[in-house]
């Protein structure tokens, strides 16, 4: 699945979510191993990561998002970040990481977007 045209794939039933939190690292950082095995296996497409509870990533987490992201595609899978507050997209975008691990838009920006359209 090649999102690099900028197209993120549509939200589906298949798709394997996991909730990274700075409260628990370690636990988080376990459960985006478990999903990228859980993804592999499965030969779902998607793995959605919200990142809302981090406050802001960690180069760890960046780490860990491009291993996850690499192991995904390998199997023709993507991994799309979601929950990104406005402060890390725009490092995600200016850092070039935003074209290597797609950012899902919030819910609230696609109905704005829709209600202007």
């Amino acid at each position: 699945m090649d999102t690099r045209d900028g197209a993120l794939p549509e939200r589906g039933r298949d798709d394997i979510e996991v909730r990274l939190d700075r409260a628990r690292p370690v636990h988080g950082m376990t459960a985006l191993r478990d999903a990228v095995i859980d993804v592999v296996r499965s030969g779902s497409p998607v793995l959605r990561v919200d990142v809302a509870a981090l406050g802001e990533l960690s180069s760890t987490t960046v780490t860990a998002l491009l291993w996850a992201q690499r192991r995904c595609r390998a199997r023709g899978g993507v991994v799309v970040l979601s929950g990104v507050d406005r402060r890390n997209r725009r490092i995600l975008e200016q850092s070039g990481l935003a074209r290597v691990l797609p950012v899902e838009e919030p819910a609230s920006a696609l109905v704005r977007r829709r209600a202007s359209a």
